[in-house]
């Protein structure tokens, strides 16, 4: 079984990499800022193995932008970014 903090890293850089696309395509579009921001910290934490406490995991907000903006107009994006959250939740919980 693969380390969840490796298997996160994985699929945040894959994220981020269509994440970088879309800002390219669309830089002032908030939610892409927003999630390149988020993915940040989330990364950060994964690459220290950092299980992060209740107050940092209560900022990490994707899934809720996702709901409300991504899953309409990008729902490729959207996608992945829930399945960097399956395992953000996994490490968490």
């Amino acid at each position: 079984m693969q380390n969840p903090f490796d298997e996160l890293i994985v699929m945040i850089h894959e994220t981020q990499t269509l994440v970088n696309k879309r800002l390219t395509q669309s830089p002032n579009y908030e939610p892409y800022k927003h999630t390149a921001t988020q993915l940040e910290i989330i990364l950060d934490q994964a690459t220290r193995q950092h299980i992060p406490t209740l107050d940092e995991y209560k900022k990490i907000d994707l899934g809720i932008m996702c709901a409300k903006t991504l899953e309409q107009k990008d729902p490729e994006l959207a996608d992945l970014i829930y399945k960097v959250l399956e395992i953000y939740d996994k490490i968490v919980v």
